[in-house]
């Protein structure tokens, strides 16, 4: 099952990083950015959208509560970060450092 769900996640974010790539090194870093946000969007959308139709999806409330200020600080600090065009190296360290400290408090 990891094995299937790692394929499926490189075989989908594949695009993803193509697109972003070749937008980033032609100098349309918005391309980037659009392309990563709108595609999340829409996964999480999609994905959580067909999954409770066709089980429920039961979250425990802890979970809510340990989870949602992360994705609200996550998503503030991104779009502080994108402020003036994209994501320049320095903010792109802070993320990744913010990022892991969030994991390794999660785990």
């Amino acid at each position: 099952m990891v094995v299937g769900v790692v394929i499926v996640g490189f075989g989908t974010s594949s695009p993803e990083l193509l697109v972003s790539s070749v937008a980033a090194v032609g100098g349309n870093p918005e391309i980037a950015v659009g392309n990563i946000v709108g595609s999340n969007i829409a996964n999480l959308s999609l994905l959580l959208g067909i999954g409770a139709i066709i089980v429920p999806i039961a979250v425990a409330s802890s979970t809510v509560r340990r989870e949602a200020p992360t994705t609200v600080v996550a998503l503030a600090a991104y779009g502080i970060a994108v402020q003036g065009g994209g994501v320049n190296a320095a903010e792109g360290v802070v993320l990744l450092v913010v990022l892991a400290l969030s994991r390794g408090s999660c785990w």
